[in-house]
């Protein structure tokens, strides 16, 4: 059930975040912990003005989030669950093998993963949490989705 409802919400975040492209094409965020505040990484939008983003309070520490990532939308949807959305211009390809090692790395388990030439997904887990990464071709960009929650 958890699983199906991870899948829909990625879809929701696909659909919100193309349509947000296009009113958030000129701006340049860079995400940052909420435990980071304080922290040196702010943002310069081209045609906004400066913007510290804040990933969400519940957002699990060791899930990793692509360096060059620009971000686009978040949403905790639950006491323990939410998801954030990015832009990056990177290939999905490069994204991929960055998660791929990142990932496991850090020690997350991949329960299963689908490859294309547009981009790839993982669902993963690690001590009761679990997480989808949507790595995606969209207008030119990629647009990388992360949803987290209890397993």
């Amino acid at each position: 059930m958890f699983r199906w409802l991870v899948v829909i919400l990625l879809v929701l975040v696909f659909i919100r975040g193309w349509n947000q492209w296009f009113s958030a094409k000129g701006s340049s965020l860079t995400p940052i912990r909420d435990d980071q505040e304080g922290s040196s990484q702010k943002a310069v939008g081209e045609s906004r003005p400066s913007v510290t983003v804040y990933l969400p309070e519940n957002f699990p520490s060791d899930l990793p989030v692509y360096p060059e990532a620009q971000f686009q939308g978040k949403n905790e949807t639950g006491l323990d669950s939410g998801f954030v959305t990015f832009w990056v211009n990177s290939p999905p390809q490069q994204i991929t093998k960055y998660y791929e090692e990142a990932l496991e790395k850090n020690g997350w388990v991949v329960e299963a993963q689908s490859h294309d030439e547009n981009g790839s997904s993982f669902s993963v887990s690690k001590d009761d949490v679990a997480s989808t990464v949507g790595i995606r071709m969209a207008g030119g960009k990629t647009l990388l989705s992360i949803t987290f929650g209890p397993e």
